[in-house]
């Protein structure tokens, strides 16, 4: 982890250029601290899938189960913290690996 303070409009961005250079590149970047709708003292938690995780695929069975599991993860969550300034987005399911 990397501390940083996200109130100084340039760190997004240099940290992005920062994990980057160390990892050689980015596929994906997820953006998960900060305010849901903008309301002070909120926060959001977002949970990425696949598609694997609706339907399993032949020689994958231990991602598509770990995928299965977060989405429920995420589920849970979602009602436990309901009624609190915390959100749960429904995991993502990007789409097809090629």
């Amino acid at each position: 982890m990397t501390p940083a303070d996200l109130a100084e409009s340039t760190m997004p961005a240099r940290l992005a250029e920062q994990a980057a250079a160390v990892l050689g590149g980015l596929d994906l970047l997820v953006d998960n601290a900060g305010d849901a709708g903008g309301a002070p003292g909120s926060a959001a938690v977002m949970g990425i899938s696949s598609d694997i995780a609706l339907v399993g695929l032949p020689y994958e069975p231990a991602c598509a189960g770990v995928k299965t599991g977060l989405a429920r993860v995420d589920e849970a969550l979602r009602r436990e913290l309901h009624g609190t300034r915390i959100y749960v987005a429904t995991a993502a399911a990007p789409g097809r690996r090629r």
